[in-house]
């Protein structure tokens, strides 16, 4: 068995996208949700995106329970670390 067949959300399970701008701007997540949608299109899945332009992991820690948890999700992304290192050296 595969990974994607272990993946098998209960009917009406929120899925949270929690991230940076790249996750703000829905290109990615667009594509996600319409695969789950018709992968799962009995199951009425819900979505959220929490996406914030900027954010860094430490970012996404201090807002996790407004704009996270808030959603009460069975499943969270976790889509982010373009701005960690703040382009500069390590």
């Amino acid at each position: 068995m595969n990974r994607a067949e272990e993946f098998n959300p209960e009917p009406g399970a929120m899925i949270v996208w929690a991230g940076d701008s790249i996750t703000h701007q829905r290109g990615c997540t667009q594509y996600l949700e319409n695969f789950l949608y018709t992968r799962f299109h009995d199951k009425k899945l819900r979505f959220a995106n929490a996406g914030i332009k900027g954010d860094c992991a430490g970012d996404l820690l201090e807002r996790f329970d407004e704009d996270v948890a808030k959603w009460q999700p069975q499943y969270v992304t976790l889509l982010l670390g373009m701005n960690d290192g703040r382009y500069e050296e390590f």
